[in-house]
C-alpha cells in the first residue's frame, strides 16, 4: 500500500501565526493543503505512517514570568478595617537568589500612616519591607497604611532591569499574635 500525491486541506496559511516566515513542511504552492510526509514505523507493524509537521508556535510561553516593574494591589485585609500592614516582600530570581532592591525603588499609595493627621514620625514606611527583617513585631521593620475598603492600595517596585522571577515571598504584618491570625 502505498500513497503518493495525499493533500488534506487546512485552514492555516504558509507563514506562522505572526506572517514571518514559512511553516515548516510548507511552500507557497501548498496554498491551503498541508502535504503529508511518509515515516516507516516497523516498531508498529505498519510500512508506512503518515506524519504531518506540526505548525512551530510563534510565541514560548514561560514557566517562569519576567519583568522589571511589579505591582501589588491590596483589596482586602485580614479583618483591620481601618489599616493594611506589612512585614516584608521578598523576591527571587530564576536561580532562586534574592533579588536586591534599591530603597529609593519602592513606594506605595497610600505611602503610610504619616499621611494621617496626628502622624508624621511614625517609622512603619513602605521601605522597611525591603529591609531584610520579615520575621519581626518592631514597629522599625513593618509597614502600616490606612486602608480604606473598596478602594486599591498599591506597592511599586521598580527592579532596575528585567529579571525572570520564580519566587516572591510577602510577609503579613506581625505587631503581636493577635494581629497576625486575625
Amino acid at each position: 500500500f502505498e500513497i503518493a500525491d495525499l493533500k488534506v486541506k487546512s485552514r492555516l496559511d504558509s507563514t506562522n501565526r505572526l506572517g514571518s516566515a514559512p511553516v515548516e513542511g510548507r511552500s507557497e504552492e501548498d496554498g491551503d493543503v498541508l502535504s503529508p510526509s511518509r515515516k516507516t514505523a516497523s516498531s508498529h507493524g505498519f510500512k508506512d505512517k503518515l506524519c504531518f509537521r506540526a505548525d512551530p508556535s510563534p510565541f514560548h510561553i514561560p514557566l517562569l514570568p519576567s519583568g522589571r516593574h511589579l505591582k501589588f494591589d491590596i483589596l482586602s485585609t485580614w479583618g483591620d478595617v481601618h489599616y493594611v500592614g506589612l512585614s516584608g516582600i521578598e523576591i527571587f530570581d530564576k536561580e532562586g537568589n534574592p533579588v536586591r532592591i534599591d530603597p529609593s525603588a519602592i513606594s506605595a499609595d497610600p505611602p503610610d500612616i504619616n499621611i494621617m493627621p496626628g502622624y508624621g514620625d511614625d517609622p512603619r514606611t513602605v521601605d522597611k519591607l525591603i529591609d531584610g527583617v520579615n520575621r519581626t513585631c518592631d514597629d522599625m521593620h513593618v509597614w502600616l497604611a490606612p486602608f480604606t475598603g473598596g478602594r486599591h492600595h498599591y506597592i511599586f517596585i521598580d527592579l532596575g532591569c528585567s529579571f525572570v522571577l520564580s519566587m516572591i515571598r510577602v510577609w503579613n504584618y506581625n505587631k503581636s499574635r493577635i494581629h497576625s491570625y486575625r
